[in-house]
């Protein structure tokens, strides 16, 4: 390999068609500790098809976490339409975060097109699971957003 003509150019958007955005805030209670809101939107595919979907969103929220320093993240994954993959169940590790040994909280705001497939997924892949019973899991942003200001307040 001598030159750039030898390479293969790649791209993060070559992997998936899922769409990604970052929001950083402050909940009224500790406007000294930032919170990372992390949307993703769209069709992950199906079953093994969906890997790259994966890692898409693996190396979304790894950039995510060292371009922003924050104390806290919502992982929202309303507008995401998920029907099984099992290459999306790294998310769980991120409950709760672990930075710099200390334990940071976390939000999962899930949709209509995404609970009951994540939901089997997290609880050892049961499909009789068709919502969480975890306390960081909400369905809308308001309620993990007031989660989020009241682990803050913890700290």
């Amino acid at each position: 390999m001598n030159s750039y003509s030898e390479l293969r150019k790649v791209d993060f958007a070559d992997l998936s068609n899922l769409r990604f955005e970052c929001f950083l805030g402050e909940v009224q209670s500790r406007s000294d500790r930032p919170v990372l809101v992390i949307r993703f939107a769209g069709e992950y595919r199906h079953g093994s098809a969906g890997e790259p979907d994966a890692r898409f969103m693996f190396a979304m929220l790894a950039a995510a976490f060292q371009a922003w320093e924050c104390w806290a993240v919502i992982l929202d994954l309303s507008g995401l339409s998920y029907e099984w993959g099992d290459d999306i169940d790294g998310l769980w590790a991120m409950q709760p975060l672990q930075w710099a040994g200390g334990e940071y909280p976390m939000a999962l705001i899930v949709g209509a097109q995404s609970e009951r497939a994540l939901a089997s997924l997290y609880y050892d892949r049961n499909l009789e699971r068709t919502s969480f019973s975890e306390p960081w899991v909400f369905r809308d942003m308001a309620a993990g957003l007031k989660h989020i200001e009241d682990e803050l307040a913890k700290i």
